[in-house]
């Protein structure tokens, strides 16, 4: 059985990225002094949700019965997945749902499918939808259909501007979402994500029962402010506010081989990012799939698909960005997070499961 923190894998415009780092017999690392980044983010978030007209809060109102449909509904369907990170790639996927069970991907590939039963993926994460109003201006747009049904569109704005940042298509039956697509400054589409075939209710195919796990990974524990201001004062940096408005709004530590990982998980209503913080050195040659860079004047290793994934070291940690937002904003990622090397020059005992992270973040890489 796939980890359970996998249950939010499926990376959204609204939701976050998922859930677990495997990195199986990392070594530690002495601190020798805490991690500091260049430009520190804030701490704090500063910013307070405004009050949103009726026209808005409807938009909001169906958003929101889309994030209950997806967990409560039963529907079956084949969906296709794109996103600027792929080179526009186009992934196909098998889809069933079922509340009592978890949901069920098959990916159409010529090696064979690949199987998540007991994740419960979602499109839209509740959680983070009280950030997209403050981002964004919200509208329902004319009607339209999505995989053959009738549905709603809800658009969100940016603000100070006349540009359509994201678009989703609601099922009006179910309120399920049919269709997303989240575009750049430019207009151009950073992700895509639509159902050609959706069966919902007593229609839906059956979910597999879930296959076991040889070594199941314990669940990851939810990180309140009070344990995130402890682990701030040891020296760990886990800003509450990156650039392009992310904001945290949750935080687990993921315990992997007796090591502890850090995942925090932002957004701006939109986009998503997360953020995976683990105390130690990185071993650069077991990153498998990674090609090294250079990105803010930082040496990366970057590996690219339906996310982009950036790994990098700190004094005393490692770090791994795993992105669903525009390429453009990853410069400013990585350059508000620490990114000095160690001091003794020697990238060691840390990383030989942090090449996991972005097919672990996504059960369709």
């Amino acid at each position: 059985m796939v980890h359970a923190a996998r249950r939010a894998a499926l990376v959204a415009g609204v939701g976050a990225l998922g859930a677990a780092v495997c990195s199986a017999g990392v070594g530690a690392v002495t601190p020798r002094e805490p991690d500091v980044a260049v430009a520190p983010p804030s701490m704090t978030l500063t910013q307070s949700p405004r009050t949103l007209p009726a026209a808005e809060q409807r938009a909001l109102d169906l958003l929101r019965r889309a994030v209950t449909a997806q967990r409560t509904a039963t529907y079956s369907g084949t969906q296709w997945l794109s996103s600027e990170a792929s080179g526009g790639a186009v992934t196909v996927v098998d889809v069933r749902h079922d509340p009592a069970r978890g949901t069920w991907f098959d990916v159409r590939t010529p090696g064979g499918g690949h199987t998540v039963p007991d994740g419960q993926a979602t499109e839209l994460d509740g959680d983070a939808l009280a950030a997209l109003g403050h981002h964004y201006r919200l509208a329902v747009a004319a009607a339209e259909r999505g995989a053959g049904r009738p549905a709603t569109v809800v658009e969100a704005w940016a603000h100070g501007g006349n540009r359509v940042a994201g678009r989703f298509w609601l099922d009006r039956e179910t309120g399920l979402l049919l269709r997303r697509e989240l575009y750049d400054a430019g207009g151009d589409i950073v992700r895509a994500t639509a159902f050609v075939q959706l069966d919902a209710g007593a229609a839906a195919a059956p979910v597999p029962a879930a296959r076991s796990r040889a070594e199941p990974s314990p669940p990851p524990r939810t990180l309140d402010d009070a344990a995130l201001t402890t682990l701030r004062r040891a020296g760990w940096q886990l800003p509450d506010v990156l650039p392009g408005g992310m904001e945290r709004y949750r935080a687990t530590e993921l315990a992997s081989g007796g090591h502890r990982v850090v995942q925090l998980a932002y957004s701006d209503g939109l986009f998503a990012a997360s953020l995976f913080v683990e105390q130690g050195g990185l071993d650069a040659g077991a990153l498998h799939g990674f090609e090294r860079s250079q990105v803010a004047g930082t040496t990366v290793h970057l590996r690219t698909g339906l996310q982009r994934t950036v790994v990098w070291a700190g004094r005393t940690a490692v770090y791994t960005l795993v992105l669903d937002a525009p390429d453009s904003l990853t410069p400013e990622l990585v350059r508000a997070l620490p990114h000095r090397p160690p001091d003794d020059g020697v990238l060691a005992r840390l990383g030989r499961g942090i090449h996991r992270v972005g097919s672990w973040a996504n059960p369709f890489d």
